[in-house]
């Protein structure tokens, strides 16, 4: 699918890993079905060290116990456990199902604006935003109209909702291979971005300055 190869061509994956076909089959017993997305992702590239240790965890739940009442198939966790990301289970059929946000052990689930293709696409660039390899390492305070200004350089994407993170996460592209944060807490705002390409680095560099 091209959103994956869009996330292996970001990371720079070099050797794309998963899990067997057997373990898929199992959770697929288990949940009734896996949107195509996940089990391609699941399938080619879960396990790839380049995204195995991102701020947030993408997992597979067939075997965490906690998760066997659930009404939900939780993919994805905050790091710490603060809160899960999941689908409902009737949805499990469904080719992009809506996705649903939870604060660990509340039981309170939120149906976020993302759909399942959306919310990989955000989720990835946000983690892409921290963690390539030329990486702005600390942030940068900037006000809301240094804010405005460099939405007219960097092409806005996705916004990740303040229940999230605590604070709405705007994410932008620059060229092909960079990838920038703010985090705007109520009006606090700090900018974060990396890339893998040495020369997309500079010129972002020289537009903060």
């Amino acid at each position: 699918m091209e959103i994956l190869e869009n996330i292996c061509q970001l990371f720079n994956i070099k050797n794309p890993k998963g899990y067997s076909k057997d373990i898929i089959e199992e959770v697929k017993q288990q949940f009734g079905n896996i949107p195509i997305l996940l089990e391609e992702f699941y399938l080619k590239y879960a396990l790839s060290e380049e995204i195995k240790h991102l701020q947030d965890n993408f997992i597979l739940p067939y075997k965490i116990k906690r998760f066997n009442n659930y009404d939900y198939f939780i993919f994805c966790e905050e790091n710490q456990g603060v809160f899960e990301i999941g689908i409902k289970k009737e949805d499990m059929n469904l080719l992009n199902p809506s996705i649903y946000y939870n604060l660990l052990n509340q039981k309170n689930w939120i149906k976020l604006e993302f759909n399942l293709n959306e919310f990989f696409i955000a989720i990835f660039d946000y983690q892409a935003s921290l963690c390539l390899k030329y990486s702005s390492e600390e942030f940068f305070e900037i006000t809301q109209f240094q804010k405005d200004e460099l939405e007219k350089i960097f092409k806005k994407t996705y916004i990740l909702e303040s229940f999230i993170y605590n604070a709405n996460v705007y994410l932008y592209e620059y060229g092909k291979s960079s990838r920038i944060s703010i985090i705007d807490d109520n009006n606090e705002m700090q900018l974060y971005f990396a890339t893998n390409c040495q020369k997309e680095f500079k010129e972002i560099n020289l537009i903060l300055k």
